[in-house]
């Protein structure tokens, strides 16, 4: 049975409330995107499924890097690959965050139940303030 792999989710573009965020005197963004496990998948799957996120990690994230540049953000970008929760607590714990941002699709249901939330497993577990920014609605 062919299981359909997680979709890859980033925000693409700055609301003008994040600029504002951003723009804070001393701020440095650090922007960790997370190629994460993907349980259920053959290792051929596997290896498509990480194949594809990563273009689209990667696309997205020099459109970012763009955007960033154009408001005079600084920032640092790291990928990672693994579990998601454990990378994102270590990765704010090491680099002595103030603010998590993260972005999520807002499963509830079956689906909340099954396969549990990273977003509510950081909110719980994170020693900073977390922001949870819900994914958009796709334009029909």
């Amino acid at each position: 049975m062919e299981h359909a792999p997680p979709r890859p989710w980033m925000a693409s573009s700055l609301s003008s409330s994040t600029r504002f965020l951003l723009s804070s005197e001393g701020f440095v963004a650090s922007i960790c995107c997370i190629i994460d496990r993907a349980p259920g998948l053959t290792a051929k799957e596997y290896k498509h499924y990480r194949q594809t996120f990563k273009a689209t990690a990667e696309r997205k994230l020099k459109a970012l890097q763009r955007e960033l540049d154009a408001v005079d953000i600084p920032y640092h970008l790291v990928m990672e690959s693994g579990g998601s929760r454990s990378i994102v607590l270590e990765f704010v714990d090491d680099q002595g965050a103030d603010l998590l941002a993260l972005g999520t699709r807002a499963r509830s249901g079956v689906a909340f139940a099954l396969l549990g939330s990273v977003a509510t497993d950081l909110i719980r577990e994170a020693k900073c303030d977390v922001l949870v920014v819900r994914e958009a609605e796709p334009h029909e």
